[in-house]
C-alpha cells in the first residue's frame, strides 16, 4: 500500500513540475525591444572593461551605471 502511494505522488509531483516548468516557459516577461538593445550594448560595454565571471561587482557596476546613462 505504501508503495502505491509513493507512486502515485512522485507521479504527481513530475506532473505539477512539468506543469510549472511549461508555464514559467511560455509566461516570460518580455522587454521591449529598445530597452533590451540598452541593455545588450551595456552588457557589451562592460564586458571590454571586467571579466563577469570573475569581476562580476565591478562588472556590474559599470553595466550598471550604463544603462542609467543609455535611458536618461
Amino acid at each position: 500500500m505504501s508503495k502505491q502511494i509513493l507512486i502515485i505522488c512522485i507521479f504527481l509531483l513530475t506532473g505539477c513540475m512539468s506543469a510549472a516548468i511549461r508555464f514559467w516557459n511560455n509566461t516570460g516577461y518580455e522587454l521591449p525591444e529598445k530597452e533590451r538593445q540598452i541593455y545588450d550594448t551595456c552588457y557589451d560595454e562592460a564586458d571590454k572593461f571586467y571579466n563577469e565571471k570573475t569581476q562580476r561587482e565591478l562588472w556590474y557596476k559599470v553595466w550598471t551605471k550604463c544603462v542609467e546613462d543609455k535611458k536618461r
